[in-house]
């Protein structure tokens, strides 16, 4: 525990006064030392939130970048399955059209017959 004792040298005699100046001393710059110390460790604590925020910035644009390249390669594979579907209904449309001409000479081929 810390007792402060705030007193005037001047409520003591005078062959007391130089211990009562020198005690003051000490308290004051124990006092000055405690401030210096709390301030050192604010400038750490500071510090360390500067260093933790750089670095988490440093963490996020990385992230960011991962991001960005997997966006990439969503766009290129989206690209790839529209080009696979435009492939199959070309596919499907040349069938049919097969398909109509198969039926349209198998229509010919029976008028023929018929005849």
């Amino acid at each position: 525990h810390h007792h402060i004792l705030n007193i005037s040298e001047n409520d003591f005699p005078e062959k007391y006064r130089e211990i009562i100046r020198r005690l003051q001393k000490a308290q004051s710059e124990q006092a000055l030392r405690n401030q210096m110390t709390l301030e050192d460790d604010l400038r750490s604590q500071i510090e360390n939130i500067w260093r933790e925020s750089a670095e988490n910035k440093e963490k996020i644009a990385k992230q960011e970048k991962v991001i960005e390249e997997k966006e990439k390669t969503i766009e290129e594979k989206e690209k790839t399955i529209e080009e696979k579907e435009k492939t199959i209904e070309e596919k499907e449309k040349a069938l049919q059209n097969s398909e109509q001409t198969i039926r349209k000479l198998l229509e010919e081929i029976e008028k023929m017959k018929n005849k």
